[in-house]
């Protein structure tokens, strides 16, 4: 899988964790490809689609948001982040 268009999209690695849910160090092993079996065969397919929508927002335009976007704090089994609702909301419109 190519994990470039992440940050092609402008989005950050806990953005993306959140959307896929799992761990923002889940993905960064991932980005930085320090497992060889990067994703697990039971998510690699929810992964993939969500590759394939900010593919698809990147396409139309809705992804990378500006980087004044308003964020917003999120509590997740591994604590808070700051989420950007626009991304959230680009990556399901191309679900």
């Amino acid at each position: 899988m190519d994990f470039h268009i992440i940050k092609k999209a402008g989005v950050t690695v806990p953005e993306f964790a959140y959307c896929a849910k799992v761990s923002r160090i889940t993905v960064h092993t991932w980005v930085r490809r320090l497992n060889p079996k990067h994703p697990h065969a039971q998510i690699a397919p929810r992964v993939e689609k969500l590759l394939e929508a900010l593919r698809g927002a990147v396409a139309a335009g809705d992804l990378p948001l500006p980087d004044d976007a308003i964020r917003r704090r999120v509590v997740t089994k591994s604590g808070h982040i700051a989420v950007r609702p626009g991304v959230v909301a680009a990556i399901k419109a191309h679900l």
